[in-house]
C-alpha cells in the first residue's frame, strides 16, 4: 500500500496543558510574531507565561530537539445507522499525511520561582494582590505619586538552574561537593565541587624555565582510556609541524572535541598563562621567548566595544543564554564578521601579517606586551583586523542587496565584490614593521586560570562517557 507525503515541513509544540481556546494559548507563548521569530532563529528557546498579563510572572522554556515524524490528519465518520447489525456505533476512519515534522519544542524544564506582591486583608483573613496598584499602565494622579508605597522589585533570576533534579531525599547526592569550612571562600554562596586536576603545566610569561617532559599523571591519564591514547600520536604530530596551538584550533583541525583534547594536551604541551602567547599551548620544550620566529603565533585579542557599531555590524554584545552553537568561522578570518564581539586571533590568521616573519632577526629584545614586536604595536594590529571586519561587512551588505533586488540577473556583477582594501599596501608595509598583541584583561586571567585548574560538572559526565566506551 503506498501512502504520498505532502513536502511541508511542521514544527510541533507539545504544550503542557489542556488547550480550549486557541487564542488564549498562542497569547501564553507570547503570540504568533514571537513564535515565528523563535522559530526563525537557531538555537532560541520558546517562551511559556501562563499569566502573560502578569509582568511579574516567570516563564519556563522549551528547548528545540530534533525528530523525523509525520504528522496525520484522520477522519472519523459515523456509518449509517441503517446499515448496522448490533446496536451500538461504528464509525469508518481514513487518513492522510499532510507532512513531516523535523522539530519539537519540548517544555522539560522548570519555571522559576514566581514573586506575588499581596497585602493583607483583615476583613476576610485573606489576602489582596498589589498588581493594579503597582502597574503603571495608565494616567495615575499626583496623589499616587507622593504616596508611600513598597518598591516591591523582585531580583531578575531566583534560582540559578531550571533542570530539575532526581532527589527523592536520598543521603549522599552532594557527595561530589564539599563543605564550605573547607572551602578556600567561606563566604561565597555558589556549590563547591572537588577539583580534579589535568597535571597541566602552567607557564607564566615571567617564569624562566619552561618544562621539557609532562607528569607522569598525565601520561597514565592518557594511557588509561584506549580511546584516546590512540589520538594521542596525532595530537604530538600537529605539534610538530607547529609547536604552537590553541584548543579551539586543534579541535577544528582535527575533527575532535574539545572534550578529547583537555585530557591529551598536557601530555604533549604545557599551557602559557600570560605574555603575547597568553592562552595557548606550546610543545614541550619550546620556548617562544628566544625563539624569533615565535612572533607569527602571537595572540591577539581583538574586541569590538562599541555597542551601536556592534548592533550596526549584527554582533551579540553578550553572549546569549539559549545555547546556540556558533558556526567555525577559524579558516575564515579575513572574510567573515565574527558573531561575537571578541575574538582572538593568530597574527599568522590573516594574509600579510605572516609576511613580518621575515623582519624577525631584527628585533632582539622580546616583552611581556609586544613580544617580539615593536612598540606601538597593538594600534597597527587593531587598525588591519578592522579594515578587514569593514571590508567583510560592506561586501556582505551588498550581496544581501543584490539578492534582495527582484530586477537583477544573475549576469549582472554585483558592485563592490571585487573591490579590495582601501589601505591594504598601507598595511601591508605596516606588517612588515609591526606586529603585536592586546594586554589581557586581569578578570579573563583568573577565569582561565579555574578553568585550567577544574572541570565544570558537563565534563564530568563527558569522561564517564568516554570511560565507558
Amino acid at each position: 500500500m503506498e501512502v504520498s507525503i505532502e513536502k511541508h515541513k511542521f514544527l510541533c509544540v507539545e504544550y503542557p496543558g489542556v488547550v480550549h481556546d486557541e487564542e488564549k494559548m498562542l497569547k501564553t507563548l507570547g503570540g504568533e510574531d514571537t513564535i515565528s521569530q523563535v522559530f526563525k532563529t537557531k538555537g532560541q528557546r520558546l517562551e511559556l507565561r501562563y499569566r502573560p498579563d502578569d509582568i511579574y510572572c516567570k516563564p519556563t522554556c522549551a528547548n528545540k530537539y530534533s525528530t523525523a515524524s509525520l504528522l496525520l490528519k484522520v477522519r472519523r465518520v459515523k456509518k449509517d445507522s441503517r446499515l448496522q447489525s448490533s446496536g451500538h456505533t461504528e464509525y469508518e476512519y481514513s487518513g492522510d499525511v499532510i507532512g513531516i515534522v523535523d522539530g519539537v519544542y519540548k517544555f522539560t524544564n522548570l519555571a522559576d520561582f514566581q514573586y506575588l506582591p499581596m497585602s493583607s486583608v483583615m476583613s476576610d483573613s485573606g489576602c489582596r494582590s498589589l498588581r493594579d496598584d503597582l502597574s503603571l499602565d495608565r494616567i495615575r494622579p499626583l496623589s499616587w505619586i507622593k504616596k508611600s508605597n513598597p518598591l516591591h522589585l523582585p531580583p531578575t533570576i531566583f534560582s540559578r538552574i531550571d533542570s530539575p533534579s532526581d532527589y527523592y531525599y536520598r543521603d549522599g547526592i552532594t557527595s561530589n561537593l564539599i563543605s564550605r569550612e573547607s572551602a578556600s571562600d567561606p563566604n561565597s554562596i555558589t556549590a563547591f565541587r572537588r577539583r580534579r586536576p589535568h597535571f597541566t603545566h602552567i607557564v607564566m610569561f615571567e617564569t624562566p624555565e619552561i618544562p621539557t617532559t609532562p607528569h607522569q599523571q598525565a601520561v597514565r591519564k592518557v594511557n588509561r582510556r584506549k580511546k584516546i591514547a590512540d589520538l594521542l600520536e596525532k595530537v604530538a604530530e600537529k605539534f610538530k609541524e607547529r609547536p604552537i596551538w590553541t584548543r579551539m584550533a586543534l579541535a577544528m583541525n582535527m575533527d575532535y572535541t574539545a572534550q578529547y583534547l583537555k585530557t591529551i594536551l598536557p601530555a604533549v604541551a604545557y599551557y602559557m598563562l600570560t605574555g603575547p602567547w597568553r592562552r595557548v599551548w606550546i610543545r614541550f620544550g619550546y620556548d617562544p621567548r628566544t625563539e624569533p620566529g615565535a612572533k607569527i603565533y602571537q595572540v591577539v585579542d581583538f574586541r569590538i566595544k562599541d555597542k551601536q557599531l556592534s548592533q550596526n555590524l549584527g554582533i551579540n554584545i553578550k553572549r546569549s543564554s539559549t545555547g546556540c552553537k556558533l558556526p567555525n568561522m577559524m579558516t575564515k578570518a579575513q572574510t567573515t564578521v565574527p558573531k561575537i564581539k571578541q575574538s582572538e586571533l593568530r597574527t599568522g590568521d590573516f594574509s600579510g601579517i605572516s609576511e613580518g616573519q621575515s623582519q624577525a632577526e631584527k628585533e632582539t629584545e622580546c616583552t611581556e606586551k609586544d613580544g617580539w614586536c615593536r612598540q606601538h604595536t597593538t594600534e597597527m594590529i587593531r587598525k588591519i583586523i578592522f579594515d578587514h571586519l569593514s571590508h567583510a561587512v560592506r561586501k556582505q551588505q551588498t550581496l544581501d542587496d543584490a539578492s534582495t533586488s527582484s530586477h537583477r540577473t544573475e549576469q549582472e556583477p554585483v558592485p563592490g565584490t571585487s573591490s579590495s582594501l582601501a589601505d591594504e599596501s598601507t598595511n601591508r608595509k605596516g606588517l612588515d614593521d609591526f606586529m603585536g598583541d592586546e594586554e589581557v584583561d586581569e578578570e579573563d586571567l583568573n577565569t582561565e586560570e579555574e578553568e585550567m585548574m577544574e572541570e565544570d560538572s558537563s565534563d564530568e559526565e563527558e569522561e564517564e562517557t568516554m570511560e565507558d566506551g
